[in-house]
């Protein structure tokens, strides 16, 4: 029996405009914070899109690098093998395997581009896996 335990904290993020700025010739920038994130976060959405606001043209916001911090990592995964000895040269091996064996979502990030659909998770990680293997040695 084997078993390996993935625990990670979730990872930072830096939200930011896509609006086109024609003093500073780039589109993408960093926003005002107005508000709190983490205070009245709609469903769904991992923080408080009404918190940021786009900057003055020709300006740069004031929100910081990192400042809102994703989902953590949580994954259990889990194998069990026996080998069977028929004679002194063949043996074979029943094994089953499994990743992410209690099923636990794992999303992989908000989407942080104010402009589009700020806070959402529109990825995940791999759901539950079952694997059944057979290794015949001779």
């Amino acid at each position: 029996m084997n078993g390996i335990v993935t625990l990670q904290s979730g990872q930072p993020f830096t939200p930011f405009t896509s609006v086109f700025d024609p003093y500073r010739n780039e589109a993408f920038n960093r926003p005002n914070v107005v508000g709190d994130p983490l205070s009245n976060i709609p469903e769904g959405h991992s923080f408080s899109p009404a918190a940021f606001a786009a900057p003055e043209p020709g300006s740069f916001g004031n929100a910081g690098r990192n400042i809102i911090r994703g989902d953590g990592f949580q994954s259990v995964d889990l194998s069990i093998f026996k080998n069977f000895r028929f004679d002194e040269r063949w043996t074979l091996q029943v094994r089953v395997e499994s990743v992410n064996s209690f099923n636990n979502v794992n999303f992989q990030g908000p989407v942080t581009n104010l402009a589009s659909t700020p806070g959402r998770y529109i990825a995940a990680s791999q759901p539950r896996i079952l694997q059944l293997g057979l290794k015949l040695g001779f």
